[in-house]
This record gives structure tokens, sequence and C-alpha cells, in this order.
């Protein structure tokens, strides 16, 4: 990824991966239900309610695969 108008674009993405990372997050939602499953949730959330959403080892894959996948 190379920039003349954000040249240190990046570097920056590579700091938002680490930040992510760091989080301790337990819920896992995302803007598209793709990201975090929501066609093999929303079964269970109908029966149990919200914490089919409870998620922090999908969240954290989610996280490596889009690092890994900006890194290539």
């Amino acid at each position: 990824m190379d920039s003349n108008v954000y040249p240190q674009i990046a570097a920056d993405y590579e700091k938002t991966f680490s930040l992510l990372k760091s989080l301790l997050a337990d819920i896992f939602l995302g803007a598209h239900g793709s990201y975090f499953d929501l066609d093999m949730k929303y079964p269970g959330f109908q029966k149990v309610g919200f914490t089919v959403f409870v998620d922090s080892v999908g969240y954290q894959k989610f996280v490596k695969v889009r690092q890994q996948g900006f890194r290539e």
C-alpha cells in the first residue's frame, strides 16, 4: 500500500490492528452479519437471547484474518 497523499497509511493500519487485538471484546458484532457468523448465531439468539453473541474467540480470529489479508 503506497500513497503519496497518505504515506503513513500502512503504518496506521498496523497500529489499528494492534489496538483491535488488545481489546477485551466479549460481544462481537459488526456492520455485516458475515463478520460474526450471524446466520449460525441467529437461531440461538431466538432461543436463548443475546448471550449467543458473546464470542471473544471469534472476535480475535476475525481481527487476525483481516490483518493477514491486509498484509498480503
